[in-house]
């Protein structure tokens, strides 16, 4: 109990020494702050002090001055002499550029036959991405297995491979009995293959699901090409079709059972 109450007592002093020593450095801080304050406010009564000339300010003395170099007047240019035309000094104007022969003459001479080359490179491009994508339908839905060898490998006409792919694809996925009648020209350009496919796909879609028995016919008309469906029901009896949604244009005129493309056929030589 004792040691407690001593405890204690030295804990109060310690506590009371703390305090006066806190309490001593605030108030020398305090006046020392106040002191500043009294001199600040004592200088700015004061005002400006005047400038000595023994101060840096006044010693100091301006750069020299930069001199600038005396700008002489222009000499007079004299008069530029005539000049002298002699037998050998005479300007000779330039001849005209004619045009080579057998071109044509302007800033567009060139521009229809680039233009016709640019048509037929689109026209391969998309013949042979049509192709591929052909080649895809067989691999996926006709062919027996993957390691089958590719219709268009081991045939000349391209066409009449896609054609014969379009036919054996539709009976694979609807189920219903098409055949394939066609008679494809030779010399059939890429453009003219191409609508060729294109215009026997929008025809064999809308009807393969109307009947039971479908065939294709493709036949040469002159220049023209036909592309005709007939259909039979489950008796076997011919199906009249509807006109098919196809636009007219110059190249495509829908006809009854089927389209008519204009100008794909290229004449043989003679």
């Amino acid at each position: 109990m004792v040691v407690l109450v001593v405890l204690l007592v030295v804990l109060l002093v310690v506590g009371i020494a703390a305090a006066i020593a806190a309490l001593i450095v605030s108030r020398r801080r305090l006046a020392e702050q106040i002191r500043l304050t009294a001199d600040a406010e004592r200088r700015a009564a004061a005002g400006p002090q005047p400038v000595g000339p023994d101060s840096d300010i006044a010693s100091a003395t301006p750069p020299p001055a930069i001199e600038q170099p005396e700008v002489d007047a222009e000499p007079e240019v004299d008069a530029e002499p005539e000049a002298v035309i002699g037998p050998q000094s005479e300007a000779e104007p330039p001849a005209a550029i004619e045009p080579e022969s057998g071109t044509e003459s302007g800033a567009d001479a060139g521009f229809p036959a680039a233009s016709a080359v640019a048509e037929s490179s689109s026209a391969a491009s998309l013949w042979a991405l049509e192709r591929a994508r052909s080649e895809r339908t067989w691999r996926y839905s006709v062919s027996l297995g993957p390691d089958s060898v590719s219709v268009f490998q081991s045939t000349d006409e391209p066409l009449l491979a896609a054609l014969q792919v379009e036919v054996d694809a539709a009976r694979e996925e609807v189920g219903t009995v098409v055949h394939l009648d066609a008679v494809v020209p030779s010399g059939m350009s890429d453009e003219a293959s191409l609508l060729t496919l294109r215009v026997a796909q929008e025809v064999l879609a809308p009807v393969v699901r109307q009947g039971e028995q479908a065939t294709l016919h493709v036949r040469a008309d002159g220049a023209d090409i036909l592309i005709t469906v007939t259909l039979l029901d489950a008796d076997e009896q011919p199906v009249t079709l509807d006109s098919f949604e196809i636009p007219s244009s110059a190249s495509i005129e829908p006809i009854e059972g089927g389209v008519r493309i204009r100008n794909v056929v290229v004449a043989e030589p003679s």
